[in-house]
């Protein structure tokens, strides 16, 4: 076996246990996060959610948004403004 080969073995060897290192390690990191959401989710109490789509104060729509109403966020409020107008025409 020429060292070359050798060398590529190590440096295979060696990049598998870093890539199962960093797998593990962003695992952890994962369950770290689930853990703060609830968390949060916790000592923000039940709150409030939307009556369309059911986002909370905790996790909002993936564009964003605020309240509307007391009950509708913004995103579902322009679509419900959105639906109304076309009735309309």
């Amino acid at each position: 076996m020429s060292p070359h080969t050798i060398v590529l073995y190590a440096l295979v060897f060696t990049l598998t246990i870093l890539g199962i290192a960093l797998t593990a390690r962003v695992e952890r990191q994962r369950e770290q996060l689930a853990e703060l959401r609830a968390w949060v989710a916790e000592w923000l109490g039940p709150g409030r959610a939307c009556r369309e789509c059911g986002c909370t104060d905790a996790e909002a729509c993936l564009s964003g948004c605020w309240w509307a109403e007391e009950d509708l966020c913004s995103s579902c409020a322009d679509d419900h403004t959105s639906s109304l107008e076309s009735e309309r025409a």
